[in-house]
Order: C-alpha cells, then sequence, then structure tokens
C-alpha cells in the first residue's frame, strides 16, 4: 500500500524546470493585457518552445510540460487557464491541446477586410528590414494565400518614395525577391555613403601639433595629428559650418564657391545671404539626401527680423512669441517650449524656398491658446533648435483668424492706369509687290447714322488713332461700320483689298489649348483685359499710309494697328508676348491675360496668385500696357475662358455654351422622344451610364405603348441634359483636328452642332423669323450654314470646315456661279466666301444632333451678331480714281 502511494506521489510530483538546469533564462510572462496580443503570444510560445526543449522538459511526461508552461505564462494565463472548458476532446494535461487552447484565447476570429485594411496602411519606416517584417506579420492575418508576395512586393512599391522607389520602378519583371535586394541595397548604399562623408569630415577636422604656419591642406588631411593622442578643436567654422583649427588653408570652404549666391570662399550651409533657419551644429551637407521623406516648403526666416510680424499665444502653460509666416506650410516650435516626452520621431523636414534642407528634431501635438480672445487651437508643430525662430504657418494663420487675404490694394492700382492709350511699340505692314494698288469708292451709311460716325471718326482723331489724310495715296479702303452690343458703333477698316495684298509674319498664335498643360497645378485664377488691344501697336507712316480709308466726311488712315488685318493678330500677339516673357504663371491669350496662382491649399494659392498679379502690374506698366478695370476678375476659384470655365479641377463647359441644350424644352408626342433618344444614343459612346438615365423615355418609343408623360420621364429627360451638357460630351477644340458642322432646318428653327473627331464642340439653335419661315426650303436650309459660321466665329475662322446637311440641293447650288442663285441665296453665299468650306450631304436620319437642336429651338435666341452696315454697287466701277 505504501508502495503504492508513493508511485502515485511519483506521477504526480515532478521536478521545477528551476531545478532542470538552473543556468536556463525562464521566458518572460505572456502579455494578454497590453499591445498586440497575438504577436505577444506568436514571440512567447517560440520561446517556451526553446526553453522546453533547451532544458530538457520536452522529454517529460505531458503533465510536467502543461505545468511549466503554465509557470512559465505568468499569473494572468493561469488565470486564463482555469477559465478554459475542455468539453471538444481536448486534454487539459496534453501540452499541444494547451497551447492550442492558449492560440484561440490570443486570436480571435479576424475580419479579412479589417487585416486588408491594416496591412495597406502601414507606413514605410526605416531600417527596411524592419519594415519588412511587419509586411509579412500583417499580410499573415489577410489570407492573400498565393499572392502573398505580390501584395508585399506592391505595397513596398506604393510605400517607398524618392529615388527607391524609382529604382523599383525601372524592373519590368519586378518580384518580392527583386525588389527586397533593391531596398536593402540603396539603404545599405545610403549608410555607407553617410558614413564616409563623416569619415572624411574627421580628416579634415584632425591637425598635427607644431604644424608649420602654412601646411598644405592634402597633407593635413592624410596625416595623423600628433599631440599625445588629444586633436585640436577650436569652434564651428563661419564658413564651413564644420569644426576645426581656425585657419582658412584648413576650411574645406576656403577657395570653393557658394551654390546659392555665387560668392567665394563659403558653403550654402553658412551663407549670409540666405537667411534660413537652421541648426549651426548640425551639418547640413551631411544630411541623409534620401528622398523617403516629408519636405515642408519654408520661407527663408531671420531670426529678430524688424519686419517679421508676431503673435503672442500660450503654450504649456508659456508665453510664446510666434512668427506669421504666410509661406509656410507647417508650423515650428522651439525645443524649449516643448516638455521632451511630448516629442516624437520625425521623417519631416523643412525645405526652404532656396532649396536648403534642414532635420527637425522631432515632431509633437500641442495646445495653442490666444490669450486675447481665449480661443484654444490644437496645431501640430515640427520640433526645431532653440536657436531658430517659431512660427505659424498659413493654415494656422487662417484657422485662428490672424491674418486675412485682400485683393482690394491691386484693384485700386490697376484703374490708376486704364485711361490712357497703351504702347507696345512700332510695327510695319509689308506688301506683296505683285499686287497693284487698289482705290476704292465711298461707301454711302444711312442717314441716321452720319452723326453718330462722324462723332466716333472726331474722338478717333483726338486720340491720335485716326490722321486726316490730305495727299495722294494708291490704297484706300472703305469702312465699315460695327454696332457693339453697348449700343455703340465701332468704326472699321474693311480690309478685303487690302488683305489680299499683305504679307504675313506667320508667328504662330497661342490656343487655348496650349495653356491647359500649364494650369493643372493652379487653384486660383484671375483674368485681364487688355483694353483696346491692338490700338497698343504704332505702325510707321508708310503702313499708316496703306491702311488709308475713305468716309463721307474725307480720308483717314490709321496711326495704330486697326481691326480687320489679317496680321492684325500676329503681330499683336507678338508684341505682347515679348513684353510680358518671364512672367511665371501669366498667360496671355489675344487681349485676355490668365493669371494662376499654385500652392498646396487655397490661401497658399491665393498669395501666390497676388505676387503675380504685382508682377503683372508693375511689367504692364514698365511696358506702357493698359488694362480694362470693368472686365477683370480677381482671385477666383473659377473664371469662364473662350467659351469654358477654368477652375482647379480642370475645365467644364460655360453655361453659355450649352444654352441650347439646358434650355431644351420637353418633348411633347413619341417623335420627338424619338428626335431626342436619337441624339443621345449618338454620344453614348462617351456616356457609359447614360442606358439607364434613359430608359423611362425608351419606354415610351416601344411598340403599342400609349403616350403618357409622366413626372419619371421629366426628371430623366433633366437628367440627360445634364449628362449632355457634362465636360466628356463637350470635347475640347483641337485646332489641329478636323472640324465638321451639322446643320439642320425645319419649319420653326434651325439648329447646328460643331464637332471634331466625332465629338461635340458647340451647339447652337434658334427659331426662324415670321420672315425667314416663308422662305424656300433651301434657304433655310442654306440659313444655319451662314448662322452657324458665324456664331462659332472663333472656330471655323480661318480653316476649312466640312459642312454636313441633309438637303442634297444645297450641295449642288453652292457649286454654281452667284449669278445663277436667287438674290436671297447670293446674299447668304457671298458671306460663305469668307469661309473655306466643303458640303457634304448626309441622310436625313443620320443627322439627328442638328436635326434635333432644329426641332427644340430656343425661342429667345435670335440672330444677334453685329452686323456691318455697307452699301452695294451693282456697277462695275474702274479701280482708277
Amino acid at each position: 500500500m505504501a508502495q503504492q502511494g508513493e508511485g502515485q506521489a511519483a506521477d504526480l510530483v515532478a521536478p521545477s524546470p528551476q531545478l532542470i538546469n538552473p543556468n536556463l533564462r525562464l521566458p518572460p510572462e505572456l502579455n494578454l493585457t497590453s499591445g498586440n496580443v497575438s504577436e505577444n503570444y506568436k514571440i512567447w510560445k517560440r520561446q517556451v518552445e526553446i526553453y522546453l526543449l533547451a532544458s530538457g522538459s520536452s522529454n517529460l511526461p505531458n503533465n510536467v510540460q502543461t505545468a511549466t508552461i503554465i509557470n512559465c505564462g505568468g499569473e494572468t494565463l493561469l488565470k486564463v487557464y482555469d477559465q478554459f472548458t475542455w468539453d471538444d476532446g481536448k486534454d487539459k494535461n496534453n501540452p499541444v491541446d494547451v497551447l492550442s487552447k492558449i492560440e484561440e484565447y490570443c486570436n480571435p476570429r479576424k475580419n479579412e477586410v479589417s487585416e486588408s485594411h491594416r496591412f495597406w496602411t502601414v507606413k514605410y519606416f526605416k531600417p527596411f528590414d524592419n519594415f519588412l517584417t511587419e509586411l509579412r506579420t500583417k499580410a499573415s492575418s489577410c489570407n492573400f494565400g498565393n499572392l502573398e508576395d505580390r501584395m508585399i512586393r506592391d505595397k513596398i512599391v506604393f510605400s517607398t518614395t524618392g529615388k527607391m522607389q524609382q529604382l523599383l520602378l525601372r524592373d519590368d519583371d519586378l518580384d518580392l525577391r527583386k525588389a527586397v535586394r533593391i531596398c536593402q541595397s540603396y539603404e545599405q548604399a545610403n549608410k555607407q555613403a553617410q558614413e564616409m562623408r563623416h569619415d572624411e569630415t574627421k580628416k579634415v577636422s584632425r591637425v598635427k601639433k607644431g604644424q608649420s604656419s602654412k601646411p598644405k591642406l592634402k597633407q593635413n588631411r592624410n596625416e595623423n595629428t600628433r599631440n599625445d593622442g588629444k586633436i585640436k578643436f577650436k569652434k564651428t567654422c563661419k564658413f564651413c559650418g564644420r569644426k576645426h583649427e581656425m585657419r582658412k588653408e584648413l576650411c574645406p570652404a576656403y577657395g570653393k564657391t557658394c551654390d546659392a549666391c555665387q560668392g567665394q570662399n563659403h558653403f550654402k550651409v553658412k551663407c549670409k545671404k540666405v537667411r534660413s533657419v537652421t541648426n549651426d551644429d548640425t551639418d547640413d551637407s551631411y544630411s541623409d539626401s534620401s528622398d523617403d521623406t516629408v519636405d515642408y516648403w519654408m520661407t527663408p526666416v531671420k531670426y529678430g527680423s524688424k519686419k517679421n510680424i508676431k503673435a503672442h499665444m500660450i503654450v504649456n502653460n508659456t508665453d510664446v512669441h510666434f512668427q506669421l509666416d504666410c509661406g509656410a506650410e507647417i508650423n515650428t516650435i522651439c525645443m524649449k517650449y516643448v516638455k521632451k516626452e511630448q516629442v516624437r520621431p520625425t521623417s519631416a523636414v523643412l525645405r526652404m524656398y532656396n532649396s536648403t534642407k534642414l532635420g527637425p528634431l522631432g515632431e509633437t501635438d500641442l495646445k495653442v491658446t490666444n490669450p486675447k480672445n481665449k480661443e484654444t487651437f490644437m496645431l501640430k508643430f515640427i520640433v526645431v533648435s532653440n536657436k531658430l525662430q517659431s512660427l505659424l504657418g498659413i493654415e494656422a494663420i487662417q484657422a485662428m483668424d490672424l491674418v486675412t487675404i485682400n485683393n482690394d490694394k491691386f484693384v485700386a492700382n490697376l484703374s490708376e492706369s486704364c485711361e490712357r492709350l497703351g504702347d507696345l511699340g512700332e510695327a510695319s505692314l509689308t506688301i506683296d509687290p505683285e499686287c497693284k494698288p487698289k482705290a476704292l469708292p465711298c461707301r454711302k451709311i444711312p442717314h441716321a447714322l452720319k452723326d453718330k460716325v462722324k462723332v466716333e471718326i472726331d474722338t478717333l482723331v483726338k486720340r491720335g488713332i485716326l490722321v486726316p489724310v490730305t495727299k495722294p495715296t494708291k490704297w484706300v479702303s472703305q469702312l465699315a461700320i460695327v454696332h457693339k452690343s453697348n449700343g455703340k458703333l465701332r468704326i472699321c477698316i474693311d480690309p478685303q483689298a487690302l488683305n489680299s495684298a499683305l504679307q504675313r509674319e506667320h508667328y504662330i498664335l497661342p490656343v487655348f489649348d496650349d495653356i491647359l498643360p500649364k494650369l493643372q497645378n493652379a487653384k486660383i485664377f484671375s483674368k485681364l483685359d487688355i483694353k483696346e488691344a491692338f490700338w497698343h501697336v504704332r505702325l510707321d507712316e508708310p503702313s499708316s499710309e496703306l491702311t488709308t480709308m475713305i468716309t463721307p466726311f474725307g480720308r483717314y488712315r490709321w496711326a495704330r494697328l486697326p481691326f480687320g488685318l489679317k496680321v492684325s493678330s500676329e503681330i499683336f500677339q507678338r508684341k505682347l508676348n515679348e513684353a510680358l516673357q518671364d512672367l511665371e504663371g501669366t498667360f496671355p491669350l489675344v487681349d485676355d491675360i490668365i493669371i494662376a496662382g499654385c500652392g498646396d491649399n487655397e490661401e497658399i494659392a491665393k498669395q501666390d496668385n497676388a505676387a503675380k498679379l504685382n508682377q503683372l502690374r508693375s511689367r504692364c506698366k514698365e511696358q506702357n500696357i493698359v488694362l480694362n478695370e470693368a472686365k477683370q476678375e480677381i482671385a477666383l476659384d473659377e473664371i469662364s475662358f473662350y467659351g469654358h470655365k477654368i477652375t482647379c479641377d480642370g475645365i467644364k463647359p460655360s453655361s453659355d455654351k450649352v444654352k441650347a441644350i439646358v434650355n431644351m424644352p420637353s418633348p411633347t408626342d413619341i417623335a420627338g422622344v424619338k428626335r431626342f433618344c436619337g441624339m443621345v444614343q449618338y454620344m453614348s459612346r462617351f456616356l457609359p451610364s447614360l442606358s439607364t438615365t434613359l430608359e423611362p423615355l425608351r419606354i415610351l418609343t416601344r411598340k403599342n405603348q400609349p403616350w403618357q408623360w409622366t413626372a419619371e420621364c421629366e426628371q430623366a429627360f433633366k437628367n440627360v441634359k445634364m449628362q449632355l451638357t457634362d465636360a466628356p460630351v463637350l470635347a475640347y477644340f483641337n485646332p489641329d483636328a478636323n472640324l465638321v458642322l451639322q446643320t439642320d432646318s425645319s419649319k420653326d428653327g434651325l439648329g447646328a452642332v460643331l464637332l471634331q473627331n466625332g465629338k461635340p464642340i458647340e451647339y447652337a439653335s434658334r427659331s426662324l423669323t415670321n420672315s425667314q419661315k416663308k422662305w424656300a426650303q433651301i434657304e433655310k436650309e442654306a440659313l444655319p450654314v451662314l448662322f452657324v459660321l458665324k456664331r462659332f466665329d472663333q472656330y471655323t475662322f480661318g480653316r476649312k470646315v466640312v459642312v454636313v446637311n441633309d438637303h442634297k440641293p444645297l450641295e449642288t447650288i453652292l457649286k454654281k456661279p452667284l449669278s445663277s442663285a436667287p438674290r436671297r441665296l447670293q446674299d447668304i453665299m457671298m458671306e460663305l466666301h469668307r469661309y473655306d468650306i466643303e458640303f457634304q450631304y448626309l441622310k436625313g436620319e443620320k443627322l439627328v444632333i442638328a436635326d434635333t437642336l432644329s426641332r427644340a429651338f430656343l425661342q429667345e435666341d435670335q440672330d444677334d451678331r453685329p452686323r456691318i452696315f455697307m452699301s452695294t454697287v451693282n456697277e462695275d466701277i474702274s479701280d482708277e480714281r
């Protein structure tokens, strides 16, 4: 009996793990209360397995191994172990089952989406091997399967920046193994290069005791300094920023050129002309040049400058005087105002506008209180040396209402010089010597306009734009009068004869699309109009005589470049470009100037826009350019320009441009719905989501479907119109692509669409007058051709246009001589000669867009284009006077 009791005791009692090998260290207790419990368990399990093997416990009975495991886990694990239930066939004395239970406790059921989110949001950190380990750990919980290596590779490429990312992207056959090797090699190379630079610094700093007064710099760098092992340092050199004996021969900057000011005998880091927020104890030239950091731009700051604007704030119960810096993207604070435990590491680098890079001490989030209004703000700060200036950046300044942006000063300055006549210099006109001069007779003008015309001519003479002519001239052109939108008259020259003899400069004129790529980073825009643009250019006397025109009040020549000459745009644009060249963010186009303000946020962009406006104003004053105060648009987030709205997100069609579509009335019958659906279907290739929106209208066109225009149909109709007028539908005008003009006329209206590469550029429609409704059909078909060519004159004039129409007789009659056409068609054909057109016939069922617009015309949209009043002389008149 005694023997049996002793045997049971032997089964229950086992030697303590500490007694097996007292030299082995026990694993740490399992941390089940803080951190990542799952990761804590994985590490602890591996340590326990190693301990069991090293101590020999793995050869002991299961209950002994289990007791050892629980003992290693500590008190918290013991309490958890006692709460386990063992009704699932597992043995509480089996170490494998016990570890499995503990693992289930430490690894609750995971959500794959949540784990994937954690994986993809890991940020890159150094060293790379630690970052890679973190990615592998996160990926193991995401159930990527066979794609795990690819996901880790992609995450590495996405997370890295700068040169490291460029190296990764160069390899077209990149896999995880190659990516790891590239990153490790890059990081190691950076580290070795930095060590080599520091070694070189140490060599420069060593000097020999008893060296002659003028030793050679090369010898000092290669010879060891001997002074009982002591290195003779003085203080930080004010020329190179490094520590060495204060002799110019030993300074590495001696004889070198500064990268900042191009001065001699100093480095950029110690340049006095560069007022940088920098730490004198930090050698910027030795800082890590890796691009795997976040750069913040700041304005160069001189500590204690009298021009600085300061703000008194309270931080950590301490008074801090901040400089207000509207050019800085971040806030900085000196280390003396921050508690050490508040500072965390940062990868940020402060970059000055002079390209100087500075490494901060860390970053922190602090409460900043304005003592005047007791308002408190939580702001992020970059911690810098105590030698530097604490400052508040643009975002903090605006959030705390410390500074307001005001453009009134520029507007006031702009109006100072808006009344005078501009002057961009003198130009000459060149005539083809083979062309014979023409002297045309005087045109008659209506009696009701004579007095107004005389007043306008006298005004132009008084301003020096027109000059009376009394001597004979070989060239005499006719007068043209244009009604302006404000009701006034514009005196012009009819240059038809003179244009045929003028020789062009063939200066390349900029177009709207030329400036679009340059606006991609802009957030704030201004638009200025040049007043009386062409009149900024003076004509020399021989050229001025060529522009002589005859009026009922005598002959006059143009002392300034007149409107209408085929060379006027080229001459003026060349002069304007020469005057405004080298102005960053300023884009002149004909008589308009766009100024783009760039920046990482709207306030910085406003500051940039204001600075560029001031530069432009100074240049205009210097070059005698007069701006039109009434047409200026200053510091807006979007502006209208050449039929488009320019915004920070891109370009959109202006509301006027698509008015013909937006104001289209709802269909009143099935035929109207079919026409509308046909037009939409034509453009469905540009609107892939259109079919869903159009479905209620398609139902109405089905066979045996009764007509019923419901609220759902009306809403679908409105939604489709909104999609049709969106940017993907109205394409950008391409000056290099062919122009196609689709026109059509119905009994009540006319419509047209301008196309390039099958994509609509412009829409237009209008109703016919009561008189025009009585015209012959061929005349009504010719009318929209002229109407749209004139309406889209900025696109159609001076380039070939293919006109597509469904009226076959029109193609034939337009090819006939002018004299064989009816009188009304003669008038239309005469004006069409101004354009280079090619007519093509297309069946009506394929001309869906123009046909729809002609039937859904705008009632109020009459022909309101400027009218030119001329007198037609039916007899042949000799050119000789």
